[in-house]
Parts: C-alpha cells; structure tokens; sequence
C-alpha cells in the first residue's frame, strides 16, 4: 500500500478510504465467500472488515507488513 494513501486514510480522508475499498473489495469478497458459501453473510463480513480497517488504522504498522 503507498504510504501516501495510507497517510489519507490514516486522517479519515473519505476518497482515501474509497479507493482502498474499491482496490480491494473483491479480493474481500472473494475471501469471505470461501468461508461463508452464503451471499448475504459473506457481503456483511465484507463490510465488516472494512469499517474495522478504518477503525483501527491507527494501530497499523508498515514495518510489520503490507
């Protein structure tokens, strides 16, 4: 992840937050369909780990990882 739009989301910068969901939303889904096999779960376990990406972004490190 660029450190820049990192830096954006990191200040709550909503077209931030808009360009990594959609950069990784279907990744997401397709994870969370694996696991689930049900649409409608799968589709709120998807939003769901995006709001507590945005939650908890603060705690995130880039020297731990991507």
């Amino acid at each position: 992840m660029q450190e820049s739009l990192l830096h954006k989301i990191k200040l709550h910068d909503r077209v931030a937050q808009k360009q990594l969901y959609y950069e990784y939303v279907k990744l997401v889904s397709h994870i969370s369909m694996r696991y689930i096999n049900n649409t409608h779960s799968a589709q709120d376990a998807t939003q769901n780990t995006f709001v507590r990406v945005f939650q908890n972004i603060e705690k995130y490190d880039s020297n731990k990882g991507d």
